[in-house]
C-alpha cells in the first residue's frame, strides 16, 4: 500500500495545526466568546424576557400612565392618536410619544449593532442583553432619587421613560437574531391571532402552541408582580431595580449549556441511549480508521440548513433542508489522491453528482427513508463527518436509530493539525492543494460537501502536506484514473469540441502500467493536449495494466498529428494502436436507474436526500429514486 508524499523534517512551510500544543485560557475564552450560539433552548430566554415586559408595563402605567414596551394599538399608539386630537386635555400623549421615539429609536440601534457583529455570536447577545440592563439601573436610580416627581412632566420622568423603551426594543431585535420572530416580548395581538388559529391546538405535542400559551402567561405573571410594586411604598423604583436583576439573568444566559453550538463529551447526557453507543466509539486517529479502511464501508455524511436572513442578511439556520450522503466501499488497494476535485467524484463513480440522483421526503420521513436505503449495504460501516455537530444534533434529536448502522464514526477535521481555530472545510481543500472545489455546480450542497470530505480524507491517508499558505495552479492537462464519462466530454453549447482517441496494444492485450499522471508526461510535448485517462473498466483504486488509454486534444489538426506519430510505435515491448473516437451521442436526462432527474424546487417542508454514489453501488441495489 503506497502511502504517497510524507512531509520533510526540513519543511519550513507552517502547517495547520499544533500537534501537541495546548490553546490558552484566554484562547479558550475568545473563541468561546466568538462562536455562534445555538437558536435551541433559546426561546426559554425570551420568554423569560415577558416577564420584564409585564413588570415594566405594570407599574409604568400605574405611576406614569404610560407604556415603555408595548407600542402598539392596546398601548402607546393609542394614546398618542388621542392626544393629537385634543394635546390640551393631558400630558399622556406626549410620554406615549416619547416612549414610541425611544422604541423606534432602539430598534434602529440593536439592529444595526446585530447585523455588524453577526446576529447570534455570543459576546454580541451577551453585550446586548448588558445594554438592556444598563438602561434599567439608569432609570431605576434617576426614579429612587426623585420619587416626588414621578406624576409631571419633567426630565426625571421623560429620561426614565425614554431610556426603558430604548431597551425594550433589544429585546425585540434580539428575538430576531435568535429566529423566534413570534417572541418579541413587546405585543401579543398576533400571538394571540396565531395560538386560536392553529390547527393543531388541541394536539399533545405542539410546541408552537406551548410557547403561544406561555408569552401571555409570563406576561401577566409580570404584570401582578409590578402591581404589587406599584401599591407598595417601594413603588415603581422597587419595579424597575427588579427587572434590573431579572435582566441580569438574561445576560448569563448564552452562557448555559443548552446554548452552546459544540457538542463536547460532558453533553453526553442529552444524546439518546442509541445515538450515545456509537458516540462512544469515535475513532481518534488516522491509523487506525486507515486500518479498517479493507473491511468497512464508509458513509460521509453532512446536513445542510434552512438558508434564512436576518434583516437582508444570510444566516444559519438550524431547520435542515437536505440530508446528503456519499458511499465509498471497502477497498484492499489504496486511496488514489487526485487533487482535481471534479475529477475525484468522476474517478470514484460518484455519477449521482452529475446526474442529480435525489428525492425529497418531509422530515418524518426522511430519516426512516434513508436508512432503509444504507441498509441495503451489506458489512460494517464507518460514519464521516466534516465538523459533525450539526450531524450529531440531528441524529440525537430526529433520528437516533441513524446510529445504529454504524459501527464507529470519525470526524475528519479533527484529524487535521491544527494552528489555532478547527480549519473550515473550504480551507482544508485549499491547504491540500484540492482544487476545482468551487466548480461542483449543484443544488445539493449536501452529497457535494459528503464527496468532499472524502477527498480530504485521500489526502490525509496519502500523507498529502497540508500548508496553509499553498497556492494552486491549476495544471492544463486533465488527468483520469479512467476513462472520463462520455457527457462530460461532449461538445458544450458555444464550446470548442474536444478531440478524443483510444490507445490499445495492436495484440489485444494489456498495456503496460502507467498512471494518469505518467501518461500526461509521456504526451506532454504533443501539442494542443487537453487530457488523459485509464481504461473505465479498470477497478478504481487499483494500480494495474489496462487494456486501454484515452488521450483528448484541444485540435482535430493536434490529434491527427498524435495519431501519424504514436500509432505503431513500441512502448515498453507493446506495439501501439491509436483509434480516433466519433463524436459521443449527447446523454439523456435519465440516471444510472433509469429514473427521471428530478428539478423542482424543495417545498420548505421538503427535506432532500441527496445521493453521491458510485454506479456499480447503484445497479447491485437495484436503487431506484421513486422506491428510495
Amino acid at each position: 500500500m503506497s502511502t504517497g508524499a510524507t512531509r520533510g523534517s526540513n519543511e519550513q512551510t507552517p502547517l495547520l495545526g499544533r500537534p501537541n500544543g495546548k490553546s490558552s485560557a484566554p484562547t479558550k475564552l475568545r473563541k468561546h466568546m466568538a462562536a455562534d450560539v445555538s437558536k435551541n433552548w433559546a426561546d426559554l430566554v425570551l420568554l423569560f424576557c415577558y416577564i420584564i415586559t409585564g413588570l415594566l408595563d405594570s407599574s409604568a402605567v400605574f405611576i406614569w400612565g404610560s407604556f415603555v414596551s408595548m407600542q402598539t394599538a392596546l398601548g402607546n399608539t393609542i394614546y398618542l392618536g388621542l392626544g393629537v386630537i385634543a394635546p390640551n386635555e393631558g400630558i399622556r400623549w406626549i410620554k406615549a410619544a416619547t416612549s414610541i421615539a425611544s422604541f423606534c429609536f432602539g430598534s434602529f440601534v440593536f439592529a444595526r449593532f446585530h447585523r455588524y457583529f453577526t446576529p447570534r455570536k455570543r459576546w454580541v447577545l451577551i453585550a446586548s442583553y448588558t445594554f438592556q440592563m444598563l438602561f434599567i439601573v439608569v432609570a431605576a436610580l434617576i426614579v429612587t432619587f426623585d420619587r416626588e416627581k414621578s406624576g409631571g412632566l419633567s426630565w426625571q420622568v421623560l429620561v426614565p421613560i425614554a431610556v426603558v423603551a430604548f431597551q425594550s426594543s433589544g429585546q425585540a431585535v434580539t428575538s430576531r437574531a435568535l429566529q423566534y420572530a413570534g417572541l418579541t416580548s413587546v405585543v401579543l395581538t398576533s400571538n394571540y391571532c396565531d395560538l386560536f388559529s392553529d390547527a393543531d391546538i388541541f394536539k399533545l405535542s405542539n410546541v408552537e402552541r406551548n410557547r403561544r400559551i406561555a408569552a401571555p402567561t409570563l406576561l401577566l405573571l409580570g404584570a401582578c408582580l409590578g402591581g404589587v410594586w406599584a401599591h407598595t411604598g417601594v413603588g415603581l423604583a422597587g419595579a424597575l431595580w427588579t427587572a434590573a436583576a431579572l435582566k441580569g439573568i438574561a445576560v448569563i444566559s448564552p452562557q448555559f449549556k443548552y446554548h452552546l453550538k459544540m457538542l463536547p463529551d460532558k453533553s453526553l447526557r442529552f444524546i439518546s441511549p442509541i445515538a450515545k453507543s456509537l458516540f462512544n466509539k469515535k475513532i481518534t486517529d488516522l491509523q487506525t480508521l486507515q486500518a479498517l479502511l479493507p473491511n468497512h464501508t464508509l458513509v460521509a455524511f453532512d446536513t445542510e440548513g434552512v438558508k434564512q436572513h436576518f434583516e437582508g442578511r444570510q444566516i444559519g439556520s438550524q431547520d435542515l433542508s437536505e440530508l446528503g450522503v456519499a458511499v465509498f466501499p471497502p477497498t484492499k488497494t489504496p486511496l488514489y489522491f487526485i487533487s482535481n476535485l471534479t475529477q475525484f467524484y468522476e474517478d470514484s463513480d460518484y455519477r449521482s453528482l452529475h446526474l442529480g440522483l435525489m428525492t425529497e421526503k418531509t422530515a418524518s420521513e426522511a430519516g426512516p427513508r434513508l436508512i432503509d436505503f444504507l441498509s441495503g449495504f451489506k458489512g460494517d460501516m464507518i460514519l464521516l463527518g466534516f465538523n459533525m455537530h450539526q450531524e450529531w444534533r440531528w441524529i440525537s434529536r430526529t433520528c437516533p436509530s441513524f446510529a445504529a448502522l454504524f459501527t464507529s464514526w470519525c470526524d475528519v477535521q479533527e484529524l487535521l493539525p491544527q494552528l489555532g481555530s478547527p480549519p473550515g472545510l473550504a480551507k482544508t481543500l485549499k491547504a491540500m492543494g484540492i482544487w476545482g472545489w468551487t466548480s461542483i455546480h449543484l443544488r445539493h450542497g449536501g452529497a457535494a460537501d459528503a464527496v468532499r470530505v472524502l477527498a480530504v480524507l485521500s489526502g490525509l491517508v496519502c500523507g498529502v502536506p497540508i500548508r496553509e499558505d499553498r497556492e494552486h495552479k491549476e495544471d492544463n492537462v486533465s488527468k483520469y484514473c479512467h476513462l472520463p464519462k462520455r457527457e462530460s466530454v461532449r461538445e458544450a453549447p458555444g464550446k470548442v469540441r474536444f478531440h478524443t482517441c483510444r490507445i490499445s496494444a495492436a495484440d489485444g492485450g494489456k498495456l503496460p502500467l502507467q498512471t494518469p499522471n505518467g501518461l500526461a508526461g509521456m504526451f506532454a510535448a504533443y501539442e494542443g493536449l487537453k487530457g488523459v485517462g485509464l481504461n473505465s473498466r479498470t477497478p478504481t483504486l487499483a494500480r494495474a495494466p489496462v487494456k486501454y488509454w484515452w488521450v483528448s486534444f484541444r485540435t482535430r489538426e493536434g490529434l491527427e498529428n498524435f495519431k501519424r506519430e504514436v500509432d505503431g510505435s513500441v512502448y515498453e515491448d507493446a506495439t501501439l494502436r491509436v483509434t480516433i473516437e466519433v463524436k459521443p451521442a449527447q446523454p439523456s436526462e435519465k440516471s444510472k436507474s433509469g429514473a427521471s432527474i428530478e428539478r423542482c424546487k424543495a417545498p420548505r417542508d421538503l427535506i432532500d436526500i441527496a445521493l453521491a454514489l458510485g454506479a456499480d453501488n447503484a445497479r447491485n441495489l437495484h436503487m431506484d429514486v421513486d422506491t428510495l
